[in-house]
């Protein structure tokens, strides 16, 4: 029987994890499935968005509710080197503001990180 599954894959690559998403369709026996509890209430604990994007270097992480564990963000260029990270940081408005202007315009990944687990987004600065 094919069914069609949402298929998450991390890897690691100079030290950064990043994810890709994609749709698979594929044959199989149901009696080999797995389980994702508790992947859904971790990403939503932690899970945010970047405004404006792409930027000049001046931007904003939203995050969806109350509640935010605190969290270490690092930026990564597309090659795996950490061009900026922060330890240890706490929301209280659901915002926060980030300036990064001495970076090279290009894509990059802002990486959350708290105890449960690792958020990426990607952002383009111009």
């Amino acid at each position: 029987m094919k069914k069609t599954f949402f298929l998450i894959v991390l890897f690691a690559y100079g030290g950064l994890f990043v994810s890709a998403q994609q749709y698979v369709t594929v044959g199989m026996n149901t009696s080999t499935c797995f389980s994702t509890e508790g992947i859904d209430s971790y990403e939503s604990a932690l899970n945010f968005s970047i405004f404006p994007n792409p930027n000049d270097g001046k931007f904003y992480l939203s995050f969806n509710h109350e509640g935010i564990p605190a969290f270490d963000l690092s930026i990564f260029s597309t090659l795996g080197h950490v061009l900026f990270h922060v330890d240890n940081i706490t929301v209280v408005d659901g915002t926060f503001k980030l300036e990064v202007s001495s970076i090279p315009d290009g894509v990059y990944f802002i990486s959350l990180h708290s105890g449960n687990g690792v958020i990426q987004k990607r952002f383009v600065k111009l």
